[in-house]
């Protein structure tokens, strides 16, 4: 994502073609992120792989013109000048998304999820990062504005790495542009192919990289052939004599076309996936084969003339890589998903990156090849103060998160219990009654309250809680002792699923070793729930509108199971977590819902006296 600068003739000149694939490579990530109904491009993601092409040459060719230019190779320069270039805006936006997570994000997870990778993104790992945390870049389970820096995070590894090689070529006195170097860079592009083509059958892959299926888009390994290749297309161009680009032929223009074609098939065709495969390698290949095409296509590539959309793209496209994903997100978190309000981000969008290219990635950086002498100042600054930034949000995240008690509780799992699938085993000698709570993710819901208050009435209990809707008889083997089972159950409302519940629970009906059957009726679902962040309070709901979402075809088979036995017990959620008009998503600054319909450890609590009461009835022998 850098701006193409090539010496012919002792003129320093920019090359409209690498102009014209910035501006396209721009131009489909955007789409594919907006996602503007006829416009998404699905595979427009790929543009990164154009970047990363560009980037390989772009890098090469300002080495190489020092080295013709009879400058000696300076590590530190180099790396400051690609400071000096990148830096700036980078830290701005990084500073922005500091202020927009801490104000608007959730501290239920989600600014916890942003500071890491914003960790991430300071160290240049945000790759790393994301997948050692295994976050799914096409369906991640929560909103995160720095995603996108993965592929910042991968450049800047591809320079410390490639300046490290021209250190060692240095001290081998071998040009840049020699056949030692390109041997050296085509191996590197060779062993980078295998690895992101070949990943399963690398040694001990599985052990280093657990979540083998996200490893080729995420890694460098697996995706430095793509800077390499723009690195071999500039040695390439470097030993061919500048004469050779003075004449222009049909042939060269008709392969220039030809893999102009192929970048834009790579651009459009597939869909999203994590696996490099033949589409991404067709998408490169064609990519560095334009780079190397054009100069003897066409002559005077400085001078070719493109329509001013694509001109102004081009110039912006770091700019507008590095905004459009946080104005994207945060404008989803705050206002919304309607084409409407996605036309004012993409508004917002264009706005943002014109005064970021003006005010800070321009102004900052000399386009005459000028070096700001206070930009290591500038570096180390940024540094310690993007991560302190990031320390601040993660720690504030997680004091918000504790205080309102906004955690599931199976995030913490109580003593005497395991998870995932949560199950607990607690004995008292003394108890003559055993209860079972089972159920999917809502049974896990108000696992601390359980075992709370067993522990509290020294009840013997099991739990058996499953994410899915399971249905498995947990009568069996629990000894002699009298046997109440608590489940808690609930689904999305379909009929057929309540039939299978109302099934499973009649079959403990007539089971003689059931005492009792407790059901829990479904919990109020929050329709207009938010995340809570600052700027966000728990969100309250009708009762009424509370009611007409619950599942009536649950309670119709709960009240004819009622007149037919008589150990079937109901308990509503509604009577701890709503008054007689209004459903309460949260009190006093504790949060009670996870999410739409799952409760937090604050909202369990909530359920505890309705609870305590019936474990008090069902241990002395009453039924209800």
């Amino acid at each position: 994502m850098n701006r193409i600068i090539i010496s012919q003739n002792s003129e320093t000149t920019l090359r409209q073609d690498i102009q014209l694939l910035r501006a396209i490579a721009i131009l489909f990530v955007v789409l594919n992120h907006f996602k503007f109904g006829f416009l998404t491009v699905p595979a427009g993601f790929r543009g990164v792989d154009v970047f990363f092409v560009v980037s390989g040459y772009v890098i090469m060719t300002s080495i190489l013109r020092q080295e013709s230019g009879g400058r000696r190779f300076s590590l530190i320069g180099f790396f400051k000048r690609r400071v000096q270039r990148l830096y700036p805006a980078f830290l701005f936006v990084m500073v922005c998304v500091f202020v927009l997570s801490f104000l608007t994000q959730s501290f239920i997870q989600v600014q916890q999820e942003t500071a890491r990778t914003g960790f991430g993104a300071s160290l240049f790992i945000a790759n790393y990062v994301l997948l050692a945390r295994k976050i799914d870049y096409f369906n991640p389970l929560l909103p995160n504005p720095l995603t996108h820096t993965w592929s910042l995070s991968v450049e800047e590894q591809f320079y410390i790495v490639l300046g490290i090689l021209f250190l060692i070529l240095k001290r081998f006195k071998a040009s840049f542009s020699g056949l030692f170097a390109m041997v050296l860079v085509g191996m590197a592009s060779a062993l980078s192919l295998y690895s992101c083509l070949n990943f399963q059958n690398l040694p001990d892959a599985q052990r280093f990289f657990p979540n083998s299926d996200l490893f080729p888009f995420y890694s460098f390994h697996s995706r430095a052939w793509q800077l390499l290749a723009g690195v071999f297309v500039a040695q390439v161009i470097a030993r061919i004599p500048k004469k050779n680009f003075e004449s222009e032929t049909k042939f060269m223009q008709i392969l220039a076309i030809i893999s102009f074609i192929g970048i834009l098939r790579g651009l459009t065709k597939g869909g999203q996936e994590h696996q490099l495969g033949q589409d991404a390698l067709i998408l490169t290949l064609s990519t560095a084969l334009f780079i190397f095409l054009m100069p003897f296509a066409f002559k005077n590539l400085e001078r070719i003339a493109l329509p001013t959309i694509l001109k102004w793209l081009g110039d912006r496209s770091y700019s507008l890589y590095l905004v459009h994903w946080p104005i994207i997100l945060f404008g989803q978190q705050i206002f919304g998903t309607s084409n409407f309000l996605k036309f004012l981000a993409l508004i917002l969008t264009i706005l943002a990156a014109e005064y970021l290219y003006r005010k800070v990635e321009y102004r900052y950086h000399s386009r005459a090849g000028g070096e700001n002498r206070n930009v290591f100042k500038l570096f180390t600054a940024g540094q310690i103060g993007t991560l302190c930034l990031m320390a601040a949000l993660l720690g504030f995240g997680n004091l918000r998160y504790n205080q309102a008690e906004a955690y599931p509780a199976w995030e913490r799992i109580p003593k005497g219990c395991t998870g995932p699938i949560v199950k607990c085993d607690l004995d008292f000698p003394d108890s003559t009654d055993l209860v079972l709570l089972e159920g999917n993710s809502h049974a896990g819901t108000i696992l601390h309250t359980f075992v709370k208050l067993t522990n509290e009435l020294k009840i013997s209990s099991r739990v058996t809680a499953d994410p899915g809707n399971d249905l498995v008889d947990n009568s069996g083997s629990l000894g002699n002792k009298r046997l109440t089972i608590i489940s808690y159950f609930r689904d999305s409302g379909d009929d057929e699923i309540e039939t299978s519940f109302a099934e499973h629970w009649e079959r403990y009906l007539k089971n003689p070793k059931v005492a009792n059957l407790v059901v829990f009726l479904d919990n109020p679902y929050m329709a207009n729930w938010k995340s809570p962040s600052i700027i966000q309070k728990p969100i309250n709901q009708s009762r009424a509108l509370s009611e007409s979402l619950r599942s009536e075809k649950r309670l119709s088979y709960l009240k004819a199971f009622q007149r037919k036995y008589s150990n079937l017990i109901m308990i509503d959620p509604f009577d701890s977590l709503c008054s007689q008009d209004t459903c309460f998503g949260g009190e006093k600054g504790k949060v009670w819902y996870l999410d739409e319909d799952h409760l937090t450890v604050s909202g369990a609590s909530q359920l505890e006296d309705s609870l305590r009461g019936l474990l008090t009835e069902i241990t002395s022998g009453a039924k209800s």
